[in-house]
């Protein structure tokens, strides 16, 4: 039986704050999610959940690691592709 290629993945996703004070807002988040799975985000204030969700849909880029949506890596899309792609 094949498996479904997943329609999210991150891999070892993080973001960081702006130097000169930088610090890491999330570090190293990886998972997959496929057709027919949902995914529940959940933490407390300040965890990093909304700025997960801006990476996912493409308003903000992540300081390492690749974000695939069904198989196209949405990582370091453009300002102007951003919209395009949402």
């Amino acid at each position: 039986m094949n498996t479904p290629s997943p329609r999210l993945e991150c891999i070892e996703v993080s973001r960081h704050t702006p130097p000169p004070d930088s610090h890491a807002i999330l570090r190293d988040i990886s998972f997959r999610i496929s057709i027919g799975e949902i995914l529940a985000v959940t933490g407390p204030s300040g965890a990093g959940k909304s700025t997960l969700i801006r990476m996912l849909i493409a308003e903000e880029r992540p300081s390492e690691g690749t974000i695939y949506v069904n198989d196209r890596d949405i990582s370091h899309l453009s300002s102007k592709q951003g919209p395009i792609y949402r």
